[in-house]
């Protein structure tokens, strides 16, 4: 996990994870949460700093998208078996050109600390699924690494940083005196 501090927020980034192919911020421990979390109603302080990590993911997420290859296929078909209630279906999805790169966005992980992922969408939940996004990234036995999280990281995450900092000060600003009275 690496940590980077800009005007005094520090924040956590585990980078890119060879097991889902995505990036992982949290807000754990930086300067400014804990005086949030105090001042304002937990409810409330959680919500605004989820809201802090989602603004600051969209540059990466519109790069990470910019960057993701495009198949050359046509389409293809893959079956997933679910069991529910003790009934076996069978799932099919069609794969379409372009499903990779639509399938990138963010999922807030947990309210506290605030965690947000950013990667390729999977499973039957996700509009398009891109199970296979880790292997265009990192490559297997028989097909080359085709990076395009690596660079959108390396690229963003100064801007990343930048947009979350900018989003806590402000609502550290925006916490009005009458609220820190109330709350000592």
């Amino acid at each position: 996990m690496q940590t980077y501090s800009n005007k005094g927020v520090t924040i956590n980034a585990a980078g890119i994870e060879k097991h889902y192919g995505g990036v992982y911020i949290d807000l754990q421990g930086i300067d400014g949460v804990e005086k949030i979390l105090k001042e304002l109603e937990f409810k409330i302080a959680t919500k605004a700093l989820g809201k802090a990590l989602v603004y600051g993911v969209k540059p990466l997420i519109k790069a990470a998208r910019q960057n993701a290859p495009v198949s050359e296929k046509t389409a293809w078909i893959t079956a997933h078996r679910h069991v529910k209630k003790g009934k076996v279906t069978e799932l099919r999805r069609t794969h379409k050109p372009g499903d990779l790169k639509k399938s990138i966005n963010y999922k807030l992980l947990s309210r506290y600390p605030p965690a947000i992922y950013v990667g390729p969408g999977r499973g039957s939940g996700a509009k398009y699924d891109a199970y296979y996004g880790q292997w265009v990234e990192f490559g297997t036995e028989k097909m080359a690494a085709q990076p395009y999280l690596r660079p959108a990281w390396d690229m963003t995450k100064g801007e990343v940083i930048e947009r979350i900092s900018q989003y806590i000060r402000e609502i550290i600003k925006s916490i009005k005196p009458q609220t820190l009275r109330m709350a000592a």
